[in-house]
């Protein structure tokens, strides 16, 4: 083995990444030689890390103008969301890969931990403030090696800033819009203070939803909310508070309560749907010596959702605690090993206040779960490396007839060539699983039984990829094929039983191509571009009655773009198409804002969301009735204005 160079170094960023003036300090080298985390659990550069990885920068989140991690992700290739179930929960589409059973297969963190609800597998985007990103790094494909359970088709890390910063900025537009994010970041000395916080206030918008009888009715949309992440840091170590809470009224296809205005008009009576969550941490991270580095975190996490049902306010609660460490070696400069373990408790509960009784969590037993993990690399030459890792994991399940064991071992192993500077070319195994949740092993009612004797939900992805990197642009090529065994969802049972039950049900498998990349135009105009192409997607139950899967659309573009047109005025695009998906017809969908900047630090922008009036449905996930195929996203055309000053 040869003993290779090191990396280039990643550039030093401009002090403000995101204003127009920036555009013409910035390099097409600076803006790909990103350096990413979540890859590897360690820095390494966006193009060669071991992992299909794609990066949205804190710049291009400004070009995109959205309120919410939700809108900025519609724009990331291969990705787009659902509120299933009237906003009760989100579920992020990978690759075509909607696998619903209120949860979401894929993994949010913030900085390396997890966010996700004990209780269904979901989280909410609302819970990390946009002020808070200095980038977002989506990792695809299978990746429990590193983090687990539910990193079955991507795992998604927002990075949140760490350079000096103070910020605020203010947006308001149509139907009551108020949304306003505030950024603070200061390093004095071997001390890091900061507090990021956005809140949103929107209410007015109308949609037309139907129900299962037929009837078109109408609801008046709205949102309130608000995300706090305050973090404090002295040398290695750091104590984060981080608290969101989310009111946006819902209504279901089903089942909810109608009302009559006085000319006769029938509105669905939205529910109540509150949900708040905290989230605290506390951890280290320095050198033992020059060949080991330790990094060891402790993290409690609460949510809580009520929710009013027809006849009372349905309660949702969960609790968990995890525990991870993790030492990073280096014994030689052509090898290294990161070997981590990971502890974890939670319960959760779900208490039906229409009949004054829990279902999930009847007798308030927990779940542990335990782990180990390595994954390490060995640089067999200068423009060959090779990466290997794999996690035992170990969930005892507290049932009510005794134990349930849940073992998995999830193996990773990666080749990344550079036969050039500007080439790489990366081959990408992995498997992952997803444990069952409280949901899907206790919920029961009238309608429902439990399934206790659930099996994990397994994946398998295999990834080839090829990069270049050119004075104007770079492209990123990804063809991938990925395999999820024993799919977790309710199924009726057998007649006369009139009941279903949560099983798993068989196989499904994914092909497709992705393309992605960034360019720039001299010191005027960058942008990005994506494209996801789904070749095939079948679902086998079993019987020998392979079938394609519902909810898979075909493709799916994206683009956007930054173009300085004086040194004080900047205007941006974006658009997305997504091709027809299950019942939902396609759509394309374009945006754009103007930029103003009287000052260096002043920042005065006009935008337009949606700006053909774009009639969005979605699939109705939640549940399979030919009756309710679709529910409304949006097909209204919302102006903002905005100010943001940079102190």
């Amino acid at each position: 083995m040869t003993e290779p160079t090191e990396p280039d170094a990643a550039p030093q960023e401009p002090a403000d990444p995101a204003s127009i003036d920036a555009l013409s300090e910035m390099s097409l080298e600076d803006l790909l030689n990103v350096e990413v985390v979540a890859a590897s659990k360690k820095p390494e550069l966006e193009s060669e890390a071991p992992a299909v990885v794609q990066v949205i920068t804190a710049r291009e989140i400004s070009w995109l103008g959205f309120n919410t991690l939700e809108e900025v992700l519609e724009y990331a290739v291969g990705l787009s969301s659902i509120n299933g179930e009237g906003n009760t929960f989100t579920t992020t589409t990978v690759r075509g890969n909607t696998l619903v059973n209120y949860q979401t297969n894929t993994l949010l963190l913030l900085d390396g931990v997890p966010i996700y609800r004990p209780y269904d597998g979901s989280f909410d985007f609302i819970a990390i403030p946009l002020s808070s990103i200095k980038q977002i790094e989506i990792v695809k494909g299978s990746n429990s090696v590193l983090y687990g359970t539910n990193a079955i088709s991507a795992v998604i890390d927002i990075r949140t800033k760490d350079k000096d910063t103070a910020s605020f900025a203010l947006r308001l537009g149509r139907f009551n819009t108020m949304h306003s994010e505030t950024a603070f970041y200061k390093k004095i000395d071997n001390i890091t203070a900061s507090v990021f916080v956005d809140s949103t206030d929107t209410t007015g918008e109308p949609l037309d939803y139907l129900d299962e009888k037929n009837n078109t009715l109408r609801l008046k949309r709205s949102l309130e909310s608000h995300a706090v992440i305050a973090t404090l840091g002295y040398k290695g170590f750091y104590g984060r508070v981080q608290q969101f809470e989310r009111d946006a009224p819902s209504v279901k296809t089903r089942g909810f309560p109608i009302v009559t205005d006085p000319s006769g008009k029938d509105f669905a009576k939205p529910e109540l749907n509150d949900e708040t969550g905290w989230l605290v941490t506390g951890g280290y991270a320095g050198r033992l010596n020059k060949m080991a580095k330790l990094s060891a975190r402790l993290s409690y996490f609460q949510w809580r959702l009520d929710k009013d049902i027809t006849n009372g306010v349905w309660t949702y609660t969960a609790k968990q605690t995890q525990a991870e460490a993790n030492v990073d070696l280096t014994p030689a400069p052509w090898t290294s090993l990161t070997i981590g373990t990971q502890l974890e408790y939670q319960k959760a509960r779900r208490f039906q206040g229409d009949i004054g009784m829990y279902d999930v969590g009847k007798d308030n037993r927990p779940t542990y779960t335990a782990a180990l993990y390595a994954n390490g690399e060995v640089k067999i030459q200068k423009p060959l490396s090779v990466f290997y890792g794999a996690r035992y994991y170990l969930s005892i399940y507290d049932a009510v007839d005794g134990s349930v064991k849940l073992q998995n071992l999830s193996p990773r192993a990666a080749v990344v060539y550079k036969p050039h500077k500007a080439i790489v070319v990366k081959g990408i195994f992995g498997q992952s699983f997803r444990a069952p949740t409280y949901f899907e092993k206790e919920a029961v009612s009238s309608q429902v039984v439990p399934g206790p004797d659930l099996k994990p939900e397994k994946s398998t992805s295999f990834d080839l990829v090829a990069t270049y990197k050119g004075k104007y642009f770079n492209l990123n090529v990804d063809a991938f094929h990925q395999a999820i065994d024993d799919k977790i969802t309710r199924v009726r049972l057998p007649a006369p039983d009139t009941r279903s039950q949560n099983q798993n049900v068989g196989d499904v498998t994914f092909d497709g191509i992705e393309t992605w990349g960034k360019f720039q135009i001299g010191s005027r105009l960058e942008g990005f571009a994506g494209h996801s192409w789904i070749l095939r997607a079948k679902q086998d139950p079993g019987n020998g009655m392979i079938q394609d899967f519902k909810f898979s659309y075909d493709r799916q573009l994206t683009l956007g773009f930054l173009a300085k047109i004086t040194e004080q005025i900047g205007f941006s695009g974006s658009m997305k198409h997504l091709s027809r998906w299950e019942d939902a017809p396609r759509y394309t969908v374009l945006n754009a804002q103007v930029m103003y900047h009287p000052t260096p630090k002043l920042e005065l922008a006009l935008s337009a969301h949606n700006l053909l009036g774009t009639d969005i449905d979605l699939p109705e996930i939640a549940r399979d009735d030919s009756d309710v195929p679709t529910i409304p996203k949006t097909d209204e055309t919302t102006v903002y204005g905005s100010m943001s000053y940079t102190f």
